[in-house]
C-alpha cells in the first residue's frame, strides 16, 4: 500500500510538472509560438488573435505544402544570424514564389553577440561541406545523390552584418518607405545585426545608427 502512495505520488507530481512547461512553454524551441516565456513568441501570437481585423493560425507544414497564401503575412522567426544561411534551391524558390503570388514573408534573425554571430556563420558553412541525407532508395536512382545548397542571403543580394555600437542606441528613424513618419518615441534597440543590401530592390523600413535593421523587398504581388 505505501508502494502504491509512493508510486501515485511520484506520477502527480511529474504529471504537475509538466504540466507546468507546457503551460510556460518552454520544452519548445525558442520562437516559437508556442512558447509563452520571453524567449518564445507566444505572446505575439495571442495579441495578434485578438485583433479582430485578421485571422492569426500557426503553420506546422513544410512550405512545400503550404498553399493559399495570398493577401496573407508569415512570420518566419529566429532564423540563426550570421552572413550564410543555406537551404536548397527548392526551399528557395517556393519561398520567393509565395512572395511572388501576394504573400509577406517576415524573416526575423535571432538576437546573437558577436561571438554566437561567428560561431552561426562557421556552424552554417560546415553544413554547406555536409552531404545532404539521402532520402530513399529510390531518390538515389532517379536523380543525383546530393542536392545543391545555396545561401539565402546571396541569393536575396542582402549581407547580414554586425556592429556593437548599435545595441542600445537611441538614433532609430524610419527608412526610405516611411520618410514622412518621426518616431514619436525613443527606444533602446537591443540588437547589433544590421542588414547591407547589395541591390537597390531593398528599401529601408528602420534605421539605426544609419544601418538599416528593417529592410523590404517587392516581389511582384508581395515581398
Amino acid at each position: 500500500l505505501v508502494l502504491f502512495i509512493l508510486v501515485a505520488l511520484f506520477c502527480a507530481g511529474m504529471m504537475q510538472l509538466y504540466s507546468l512547461r507546457f503551460k510556460a512553454g518552454d520544452i519548445y524551441p525558442e520562437y516559437s509560438s508556442l512558447r509563452a516565456d520571453p524567449l518564445g513568441a507566444k505572446v505575439l501570437y495571442d495579441a495578434l488573435d485578438q485583433l479582430d481585423s485578421i485571422d492569426v493560425e500557426r503553420n506546422y507544414l513544410p512550405l512545400s505544402r503550404l498553399t493559399h497564401a495570398q493577401d496573407s503575412t508569415l512570420l518566419v522567426l529566429g532564423l540563426p544570424s550570421g552572413r550564410q544561411y543555406w537551404m536548397s534551391q527548392e526551399e528557395l524558390d517556393r519561398m520567393t514564389g509565395l512572395a511572388e503570388s501576394g504573400c509577406r514573408i517576415v524573416i526575423a534573425l535571432s538576437a546573437e553577440n558577436l561571438q554566437s554571430f561567428k560561431d552561426c556563420e562557421s556552424k552554417n558553412k560546415e553544413s554547406k561541406n555536409k552531404e545532404p541525407e539521402k532520402i530513399n532508395q529510390e531518390d538515389q536512382a532517379s536523380g543525383p545523390a546530393q542536392e545543391k545548397l545555396i545561401d539565402m542571403f546571396d541569393a536575396l543580394a542582402v549581407s547580414p552584418e554586425y556592429d556593437a555600437s548599435s545595441r542600445g542606441s537611441l538614433t532609430a528613424e524610419y527608412g526610405e518607405l516611411m520618410p514622412e513618419q518621426t518616431l514619436s518615441d525613443p527606444f533602446k534597440w537591443p540588437f547589433a545585426v544590421w542588414f547591407d543590401p547589395l541591390v537597390t530592390d531593398w528599401k529601408s523600413i528602420l534605421l539605426v545608427s544609419g544601418h538599416p535593421v528593417i529592410i523590404e523587398k517587392q516581389l511582384n504581388k508581395g515581398s
